[in-house]
């Protein structure tokens, strides 16, 4: 068993690899994947699996996550909470007080 171990190559691409999975999707889509898949002549998961690889290969389908963008995200909630505080504060030294609509109301 260990010459076989051993004439495995030392790296093997992902891509090279089938990976079984279970997915739970709507009946609906299912049927609309079989149904293009009968109509191009390519079985379903192999149609799948295309479609998934294009898409994901597509420029700005998925925004890349970087520290630069979370870190700029972050500073940008930070002066959205700071603004909320602001506006509340000046509300309360109004006397008045924010409602759901977002205008503010006297006190009673």
């Amino acid at each position: 068993m260990l010459g076989k171990v051993n004439q495995l190559p030392s790296k093997i691409d992902r891509k090279d690899v089938m990976v079984t999975i279970s997915i739970r999707m709507e009946g609906d889509l299912l049927d609309a994947i079989r149904a293009r898949s009968e109509g191009t002549g390519i079985p379903y998961q192999t149609l799948m699996k295309r479609i998934i690889r294009e898409h994901l290969q597509e420029p700005g389908s998925h925004p890349e996550v970087s520290a630069h963008n979370i870190t700029e995200l972050s500073q940008r909630l930070d002066r959205v909470v700071m603004e909320v505080v602001h506006l509340k504060r000046a509300l309360a030294a109004k006397g008045t007080r924010p409602t759901k609509r977002g205008d503010g109301r006297k006190r009673a």
